[in-house]
């Protein structure tokens, strides 16, 4: 009679898509440039861009870098993740819980210093 073996461990994706705000707007880009971009997306719906983590942000360890990635603003560091949505975040990410496969600037308020960008993320979980 042979042992039983024992089931293997998979990991299941689900794909989840949320929108949060982006702080900090005012604080790198002038009043000008913020009203370009935001008739841009106006006219688009939408602006492509990427997220990175800043590991080594001196104001905080868990914070998440919003930066444009579409003609003519490619690589326009334009603000963060809140604080708060990135202390959830981050963790996960850095641990591969999380991977970020898609994320667009959907509004700008230049007047606020904010706006909202789309995140599309993939969660991996553990499953017997």
């Amino acid at each position: 009679m042979s042992k039983p073996q024992a089931k293997k461990k998979s990991s299941k994706t689900n794909m989840r898509t949320k929108t949060f705000s982006v702080v900090g707007v005012g604080h790198r880009i002038t009043m000008s440039t913020l009203n370009l971009i935001a008739a841009k997306i106006k006219a688009e719906g939408a602006l492509g861009c990427v997220l990175f983590r800043e590991r080594n942000n001196p104001h905080d360890e868990n914070a998440i870098k919003v930066v444009l990635d579409d003609d003519p603003y490619n690589e326009l560091h334009i603000g963060y993740l809140p604080r708060i949505v990135a202390a959830v975040i981050a963790p996960k990410w850095d641990s591969g819980k999380v991977e970020i496969t898609r994320a667009i600037l959907t509004s700008l308020e230049p007047r606020e210093g904010e706006g909202e960008v789309r995140v599309t993320f993939s969660i991996r979980r553990k499953t017997a």
